[in-house]
């Protein structure tokens, strides 16, 4: 869940307020101002103006090139067959989905009813804990035979992972921009700018604990439990089979914005692939699980407070 979770698209909400029409006549331009625009639009013009830049330095700082990743040195996942990393993404995904079932299962709640918040709290709760539990136990085993692959998080990777976020996030802003924008231009109206199933129930601040508590679950449980997966299982399994950093980040990337399919609608899911290539470039240039697990919960941690308190 890239909030998976969520969404994304309420970054949209900067690029569509840059385009919505006025419904007064702008008065005449005098040569030499500055155009008039409210913050958001200051905003969104610096966003893409940044952008450029920041993607320009990364690339003559050998980021993003071709073959910089395998430049500054692959993580060593030699040391298990490729199918055994893809069966770590298995288990950990399985294990949270059996746990949930179980879980939900003891509620009682009946077939035919939606699950309350209260049970999807419960649910979701135990799915991010049974998830990390068996992830935990493979990640020890993994790292045993494999030290170097970067498998297992430190908390040496917190100020590097906020640093990557705050590298890539006006990257993300714009893809959410340029997306929101072609939407509109196709549809001819401005998409929802809550565009994520989850973030719908949390939008708007309340002070049901049930509410607080899909929160923290969203921002503390989730993030781990799908790095586990996604990074830790997939993209090792796809590095080992293929040897290509750049194969495994992109694969990887898409197999991750396709499970959102579900959720959220096309332009929200081009941000969520921007983060994706951004948190598997980053562990595979640091190594370090702790960094995408970090971008992550930062960006589920944005969205849910902007779509809580905006």
């Amino acid at each position: 869940m890239a909030l998976v979770g969520a969404a994304p698209s309420a970054y949209g909400r900067l690029a569509s307020s840059s385009i919505r029409p006025s419904a007064t006549v702008p008065p005449p331009e005098v040569p030499g101002r500055w155009p008039d625009l409210d913050p958001s639009q200051w905003v969104a013009v610096g966003v893409l103006i940044g952008a450029p830049l920041i993607l320009a330095a990364l690339w003559f700082a050998d980021v993003i090139r071709p073959g910089s990743p395998a430049r500054a040195g692959l993580r060593a996942v030699k040391a298990h067959p490729w199918w055994v990393w893809l069966a770590v993404a298995g288990l950990v995904f399985l294990s949270g989905q059996f746990v949930a079932a179980v879980v939900y299962a003891s509620l009682g709640v009946p077939s035919w009813m939606s699950p309350p918040l209260k049970a999807q709290v419960v649910t979701h709760a135990a799915m991010g804990i049974g998830g990390i539990a068996a992830g935990a136990a493979l990640v020890r085993l993994l790292k045993a035979a494999a030290p170097q692959a970067g498998v297992s998080p430190r908390w040496s990777d917190l100020p590097v992972g906020v640093w990557a976020f705050v590298v890539s996030y006006p990257i993300l802003l714009a893809v959410s921009a340029l997306a929101v924008r072609a939407s509109i231009m196709l549809k001819g109206t401005a998409p929802d700018p809550i565009a994520h199933d989850t973030l719908r129930l949390l939008a708007g601040s309340s002070s049901d604990p049930w509410v607080w508590a899909m929160r923290a679950i969203a921002v503390l449980l989730i993030p781990v439990f799908e790095e586990l997966i996604y990074r830790v299982g997939l993209q090792s399994a796809i590095l080992r089979a293929t040897g290509r950093p750049w194969a495994s980040v992109l694969l990887t990337s898409a197999i991750f914005t396709a499970a959102h399919a579900s959720v959220m609608p096309p332009h929200a899911m081009a941000v969520v692939a921007a983060l994706s290539v951004a948190m598997g470039l980053a562990y595979e240039r640091t190594k370090r699980l702790g960094v995408p697990i970090v971008m992550h919960a930062l960006f589920n941690l944005v969205n849910v407070a902007i779509a809580a308190f905006s």
